[in-house]
C-alpha cells in the first residue's frame, strides 16, 4: 500500500501533464479513462465466466492511477452539471452498481465457495469505479460549497483507513465468524446483508481508532523532533 501511495509521487509529472483542460489533453486523458474502464469490466466478466487465461490488464494503467484521472476528471465535470437532476443520477447509479456488485459477487459463492477471490469488492473492478465515482458526485452535489467538519474530519484520515484496514480484517477474523452466528449464519438475504453493515462498520471503526492513534504518535514524534533541533541550534 505504502509503494503504490509513493509511487503517485514519481508518476505526478504525468498526471500535471493529462489533468489539464486542452483539447488534446483532454482527450489523451479520457481515452486512457475509456480504455482502463474496458479493461476492467472485461476483467470482470472474465471472473465471473471463470475463464482463467483471459487477462486483458496488461493493456490498462494501475488501479489507483485511474481513481486519479477519474476524480479530477469529475471535479471538472461537476462544475458544469449540478441540480438535483444529477443528484438523483448519481444516487441511481451508486445504489444499481452497488446491488451489482453484491449479486455478482453472491452468485460467485453460491456456484463456486467462499474460498474464491471476491473481485468484485476490489478496487480494480468496473462495479467499484461505478460506486466510487457516483458516490463523489452524490456527496459534491448535495454539499456544494457547504464545508462538514466531519467530512474532512474522517477524510484526511482515510489513508491510514486504507493502511490498516486489511490487518484488521485478518485479526477480526473469529469475530467475523461470531457475527455470522450471531445472524443466523447469514442464511437470507436480510441476515446477510446485516452481517455486511455490521462488520463493516466494525472494521471501519478500528481502522479509523487505529490511525488515529498512529496520526497523534507520528505528530507528536515529528513536534519532539523539531523541539530537539531547536535547542541544538541554539
Amino acid at each position: 500500500y505504502v509503494l503504490t501511495y509513493v509511487s503517485v509521487v514519481f508518476f505526478f509529472p504525468l498526471f500535471a501533464f493529462v489533468c489539464q483542460e486542452k483539447p488534446e489533453r483532454i482527450k489523451f486523458r479520457r481515452i486512457f479513462e475509456a480504455a482502463a474502464l474496458l479493461c476492467a469490466l472485461l476483467d470482470d466478466l472474465a471472473y465471473f465466466l471463470g475463464v482463467k487465461h483471459f487477462d486483458v490488464s496488461i493493456f490498462s494503467i494501475g488501479g489507483y492511477f485511474l481513481y486519479i484521472l477519474l476524480g479530477y476528471e469529475l471535479s471538472v465535470l461537476l462544475q458544469k452539471y449540478k441540480g438535483k437532476k444529477y443528484i438523483l443520477i448519481s444516487a441511481g447509479v451508486y445504489l444499481a452498481a452497488l446491488a451489482a456488485k453484491y449479486l455478482l459477487q453472491r452468485n460467485i459463492y453460491l456456484s463456486r465457495g467462499t474460498q474464491i477471490d471476491a473481485r468484485f469488492v476490489w478496487l480494480q473492478s468496473f462495479f467499484c469505479c461505478a460506486t466510487a465515482c457516483a458516490l463523489f458526485a452524490f456527496v459534491y452535489l448535495v454539499m456544494g460549497d457547504r464545508q462538514s467538519k466531519v467530512i474532512n474530519f474522517i477524510g484526511k484520515r482515510t489513508f491510514f483507513i486504507y493502511l490498516v484496514h486489511r490487518m484488521v480484517i485478518c485479526k477480526t477474523h473469529d469475530l467475523k465468524l461470531s457475527l455470522i452466528d450471531f445472524n443466523g449464519g447469514a442464511r437470507t438475504l436480510g441476515s446477510e446483508l446485516l452481517y455486511y453493515i455490521e462488520y463493516g462498520l466494525i472494521v471501519f471503526a478500528l481502522s479509523f481508532i487505529l490511525g488515529y492513534v498512529f496520526e497523534l504518535c507520528y505528530n507528536f514524534a515529528v513536534k519532539k523532533l523539531k523541539q530537539i533541533n531547536a535547542g541544538k541550534a541554539h
